[in-house]
């Protein structure tokens, strides 16, 4: 799935696709929202961790937290490696082109889960 802009960035629905296609399972997903990561800006603000950084503690203890174990078993590691460096590389790509925004750029795209999302929303009304 593509991911663009800022309607992915801020989309539990993109979000909650991007997890599962990955491999997040649901109860990983379940503490995510749990604690209010349910996005990718908000996964990639909840802890101090910088993707290439050599101490990599704060994002183990976001781990900790999505798995429920301590410490965060060594399979789901690289999927929350994986989510996280998403969340951030989307929300500096974002923060850039809002410094760089022109006024010719063109409309942002919707993302499919999201539009999905917003959809089911209006038919259940």
């Amino acid at each position: 799935a593509r991911l663009t802009g800022s309607m992915a960035l801020d989309s539990e629905a993109s979000f909650k696709a991007r997890a599962v296609e990955i491999g997040m399972n649901e109860d990983e997903i379940q503490n995510l929202t749990a604690k209010g990561w349910a996005t990718f800006s908000r996964l990639a603000f909840s802890c101090a961790y910088v993707p290439g950084s050599a101490n990599e503690e704060p994002l183990l203890k976001v781990a900790v937290a999505v798995t429920g174990q301590d410490p965060a078993p060594d399979d789901r590691l690289p999927l929350i490696r994986r989510l996280f460096f998403e969340s951030y590389t989307l929300a500096a790509a974002e923060m850039k082109g809002r410094l760089e925004h022109r006024d010719e750029d063109k409309p942002k795209k919707m993302p499919l889960p999201e539009r999905e999302s917003r959809r089911r929303e209006q038919q259940a009304r």
